[in-house]
């Protein structure tokens, strides 16, 4: 009886034996190279991103964990457990955003306009032939001079992407004036400068000039004596 007793015991402490053998080669393996059991990452990055502008990133529909983020201008690294981000660039240039957790590691190429909103021109008034294009402050040029010059501007065509600096500090925004250097059908060289209007932050404006566009304008007469007043762009087509 003392011997079936002590067999049985034996048979109770090799099963022990072996079950513990077993749970320590499952976990070895859930540790190896290849294991199935990953960190899924995903990342959604805003298609238009301006300066200064407050821009989303999300990692809906990765794993749960603490994420280290990188924006890649230099600004260092953030962590956290959120799933959404907001961040705003401070330079223009193409950056690659780099998100971790875990051993995990996503990136993805973003590109920041040179401006914090942008502007796209299209030229309705006929017979007016324009030298240069100018978006800028008439308060302070310094500020927010980032213009395009846009040679022969001329009849039903549309400007390149012209983007101004407003910095995200001036709240609210300074108005904007779109200038034009232009000749009209007599020959007559005219500056001339739009009404001022408020620039929207992140966003990309379109503002079409046509014969009732109004503005201040400046011209030298016949006598070559300065002329200057305020009315529209078909109130100038008839000088000569």
């Amino acid at each position: 009886m003392q011997n079936r007793y002590i067999g049985q015991m034996k048979n109770l402490i090799l099963i022990g034996i072996a079950v513990a053998c077993l749970i320590t080669a499952c976990s070895k393996n859930n540790d190896a190279p290849g294991s199935k059991s990953t960190v899924k990452l995903q990342l959604s990055i805003p298609a238009n991103t301006y300066l200064y502008q407050d821009l989303n990133f999300d990692t809906s529909g990765s794993s749960d964990g603490t994420y280290t983020w990188d924006f890649g201008d230099g600004g260092g690294q953030i962590s956290g457990s959120s799933s959404l981000v907001t961040y705003a660039y401070t330079k223009p240039g193409n950056y690659t955003v780099t998100l971790k957790c875990g051993t995990a590691t996503l990136t993805k190429k973003i590109h920041v306009y040179p401006g914090s909103c942008s502007f796209e021109l299209t030229n309705q008034a006929a017979d007016f032939k324009y030298t240069y294009v100018q978006v800028s402050s008439p308060v302070d040029h310094s500020i927010l001079l980032k213009s395009t010059f846009v040679p022969n501007f001329v009849y039903k065509s549309t400007t390149d992407t012209i983007y101004a600096d407003v910095p995200k500090s001036l709240i609210p925004p300074p108005t904007l004036a779109i200038s034009l250097t232009l000749a009209n059908p007599y020959g007559v060289d005219v500056s001339f400068v739009t009404v001022n209007y408020s620039p929207v932050i992140g966003t990309n404006q379109d503002f079409t000039i046509s014969g009732k566009t109004t503005g201040s304008y400046s011209y030298l007469d016949n006598n070559n004596f300065p002329v200057s007043g305020f009315g529209s762009l078909s109130d100038l087509g008839v000088l000569h």
